[in-house]
């Protein structure tokens, strides 16, 4: 049996292994639909999705869910596809919104008029949710789309401006943004413009599932161009959805669902801002509470793995613990400019967080593992791992091997190793109040 074919929720659990969460069913683990583990290093996510799953009461893509939008990131964009991005020309081109904004909409093909007439005979009260959608989203696009460079270009309407707009706006999403926003362009049918704006936030789930109900009726066709056609791999769109069921139950469905999703992104709005955004500390620069590491542990002037690399991070990371926490972004250059862990040489993300971890757990300590959390960012294509520190309640030691230990302490944008007599100063000072 396929992973996506798999119903039942029955024995299904979350369980902590050495360095992330996984689901399991059957004493295996849980696969996405590539044959992905269901895993995470944030417990909190697993169990959210496991909760999902248990409502649902089935394992599987058929239904919108925090499962279906994890399951594609890890098959697709963890992996170094994008189907999203890779065709955006062509699912910009079967954009109703974009159409209508352009000027480009042409209503040859439109089709089946009768029979969209006589939906909405039988269902009149359709007529408040195409009003209600189509009279407010020209505001609320013209909000978005205006909002940058764009505002003052007397061009602003053009299909060139708008897909630069709209490629710039998704290359900088996190990839949980990214997936959420090709989901929702996959099973609802409406273009990437309607699931960029929810996912931003410049429209809410309710005027999402006004819009997109009043775009299924108004612009249907007999052989509407679906997205799902375009990036599909496998996932499931939703063609005319208004003729599923009633108008009642089409808007409720689709408000549902698109609240799973921003509810699936609201716990990595706690995770990957923390306060401030990857993009704004880096362009805030090294602090006392920030630093930048090029890679984790290549050496880009001997070209080849160096432990004193490695030992840099990890001062860092002790540092952070011994004094007020604070942030280690590995991948970024002291100048700010995005490297990429993928210097680093790893097979592949979880290989490079594999091996953080190990450092952590081997040279810093087990104990300190609850104060420290990952997180993995891409930008056009590059990745940055975010380590964030909370202050350790206890002092923390750097033992890494071939390096003296070391107790160090953070004294600016750097990291600082003090003396027997200072080291024990300042802990009698810094952890007075722990137990």
């Amino acid at each position: 049996m396929k992973p996506h074919e798999m119903t039942g929720i029955k024995d299904l659990d979350c369980i902590m292994r050495d360095n992330d969460w996984v689901l399991y069913r059957d004493g295996k683990p849980l696969l996405t639909p590539a044959g992905n583990e269901v895993a995470h290093t944030e417990g909190r996510i697993l169990k959210h999705i496991l909760i999902k799953l248990t409502i649902t009461g089935s394992i599987g893509i058929e239904v919108l869910n925090s499962y279906v939008v994890f399951a594609y990131q890890k098959d697709h964009l963890e992996n170094g596809s994008d189907p999203l991005l890779e065709n955006l020309d062509a699912v910009i081109d079967q954009d109703i919104l974009i159409k209508l904004k352009t000027g480009t909409y042409k209503q040859e093909g439109l089709q089946n008029v009768d029979g969209a007439l006589e939906y909405l005979e039988k269902n009149s009260i359709l007529l408040n949710l195409i009003y209600t959608g189509v009279s407010e989203i020209g505001t609320r696009i013209n909000n978005f789309l205006f909002s940058g460079d764009t505002g003052n270009n007397p061009d602003a309407s053009s299909i060139k401006l708008i897909t630069d707009f709209i490629r710039q706006n998704y290359t900088m999403m996190t990839n949980e943004q990214k997936s959420a926003v090709s989901i929702l362009s996959l099973y609802h049918n409406g273009g990437i413009l309607l699931p960029l704006m929810f996912v931003r936030g410049y429209i809410a789930s309710s005027e999402y599932a006004n819009v997109l109900m009043a775009l299924h009726l108004k612009y249907m066709q007999k052989k509407r161009h679906s997205t799902a056609r375009i990036i599909g791999a496998g996932y499931h769109g939703y063609d005319d959805v208004f003729h599923l069921e009633s108008p009642q139950e089409g808007f409720l469905r689709i408000h549902e669902e698109s609240l799973r999703v921003k509810e699936y992104l609201s716990f990595f709005y706690e995770i990957n801002d923390r306060g401030k955004g990857m993009l704004e500390l880096i362009r805030e620069g090294e602090e006392n509470k920030v630093e930048f590491k090029t890679s984790l542990r290549w050496d880009v002037y001997q070209n080849k793995k160096n432990p004193a690399i490695e030992h840099a991070s990890l001062k860092s990371v002790a540092a952070f613990l011994n004094s007020d926490g604070g942030d280690l972004l590995i991948g970024v250059e002291d100048d700010g400019n995005i490297a990429g862990i993928e210097i680093d040489r790893f097979a592949n993300d979880d290989k490079f967080l594999l091996h953080f971890w190990n450092l952590i757990k081997a040279s810093i300590g087990q104990e300190v593992t609850p104060y420290i959390s990952t997180f993995l960012e891409k930008f056009d294509g590059k990745t940055v791992c975010r380590v964030s520190c909370k202050p350790a309640p206890f002092p923390v030691f750097l033992h890494h091997k071939g390096f003296n230990e070391d107790f160090y302490i953070r004294t600016g944008p750097g990291s600082t190793s003090l003396e027997i007599r200072e080291a024990l100063n300042y802990i009698s000072e810094r952890f007075k109040n722990d137990h």
